[in-house]
Formats: structure tokens, C-alpha cells, sequence
């Protein structure tokens, strides 16, 4: 099994900060991809991109490993900062049951980072 299921997410939010052209981000979606029916389109990229800004985290179902999920959020970095994320992963029963929860969670974790940075 490819790791693209493992790197999308925070390929997914790192998409969420960063300046790439946006014929750039289909392609650095779907790099690890070796099937090329699983490879992504730049409008799929956009939307899911777009989805995740909206909701502010980015969420994988089983994309990697069959029964898993992974959230995952920006941690607010000083501007010209690499993007960094706070992820966390589980069972997708309980990830999904908890989503709510989790994603307070992490948001909680990087509070004094956001206040820091936004100083």
C-alpha cells in the first residue's frame, strides 16, 4: 500500500497555507500515488482544499489503513515559517463518533501558539 493515504491530509493542509500555483497542487497531491487511477485531479485538490479551510482541519477515512482516520490542523506558525501540523489518528469508529471533540482538542493544544503568534 502507498504512503499517499498517510501524506495526503497534511499535503491537504499545508495546500490550506501555502502559495503553490494551483496547477502545482494536483501534482504534489497525488506525488506517492503509484496507481494512476487513484491520482488526483486539481479540481478534486481545489474542493478538498476548500473544505478543509472552511472546517479548519483536514480529515482522512481509511485512506492508508483500512478501519483508520487521521485528523489534522495548521499550528500557527510566525509568517516566512515552514507550515507545521498537529495531527492525531485512531480507529475511524471512534475518530468519527469523537470528531467534534478532537478537533476541539487539537485547536485547544495550539491555542498559546496562536496567541504567540499573533502578538
Amino acid at each position: 500500500m502507498g504512503r499517499a493515504g498517510i501524506d495526503r491530509p497534511v499535503v491537504t493542509i499545508r495546500a490550506l497555507a501555502l502559495p503553490h500555483p494551483q496547477h502545482d497542487l494536483s501534482r504534489r497531491a497525488s506525488a506517492l500515488e503509484s496507481d494512476p487511477a487513484l491520482v488526483l485531479a486539481l479540481d478534486d485538490v481545489l474542493l478538498e482544499r476548500e473544505a478543509c479551510r472552511r472546517q479548519g482541519y483536514a480529515l482522512s477515512l481509511g485512506t492508508s489503513v483500512p478501519g483508520a482516520s487521521a485528523l489534522a490542523i495548521l499550528v500557527p506558525v510566525p509568517r516566512g515559517t515552514p507550515p507545521m501540523t498537529l495531527s492525531l489518528g485512531g480507529p475511524m469508529e471512534e475518530v468519527t463518533r469523537e470528531e467534534a471533540r478532537l478537533v476541539r482538542v487539537l485547536n485547544e493544544s495550539v491555542e498559546v501558539l496562536r496567541r504567540a503568534v499573533a502578538r
